[in-house]
């Protein structure tokens, strides 16, 4: 039976590599990273009132708030978004109380505490 992965395991793991792959066992893993210009992309068409990004399965312990009342938001230290295991999501917290989860990823080694590279802001804010 497989065993799953801990947050702390996988960034051991990710730690040990920076060619943006993990050699497990049997396969090689690729990371994935919050594709920070898909999240802008998908704040502008939900318009939600507050968005947190973080990594699924482990998200209460990676989450940070991204963007709050039509802002981006300060950096929030415990956000982590990059891992060889698990998905980097949004939670979008809209206007009529619904609450969206969406996978936002792409493949690649990026800083896990990235936050709000020029390219993205510039697509938030139509610059």
């Amino acid at each position: 039976m497989a065993r799953s992965m801990g947050v702390l395991e996988g960034v051991l793991l990710g730690a040990t590599k920076d060619l943006g792959s993990v050699v497990g066992r049997d396969k090689v893993k690729t990371f994935k990273s919050l594709d920070w210009v898909k999240a802008a992309y998908l704040i502008r068409a939900h318009k939600p009132v507050s968005v947190e990004a973080g990594l699924h399965g482990d998200f209460n312990e990676t989450r940070g708030v991204i963007f709050k009342d039509g802002q981006v938001a300060t950096m929030d230290e415990d956000y982590f978004g990059t891992s060889c295991w698990a998905i980097p999501v949004l939670v979008m917290h809209l206007k009529d109380g619904e609450i969206l989860e969406l996978e936002c990823w792409a493949e690649g080694n990026q800083d896990p505490h990235m936050w709000w590279p020029e390219n993205a802001l510039k697509m938030l804010t139509g610059g």
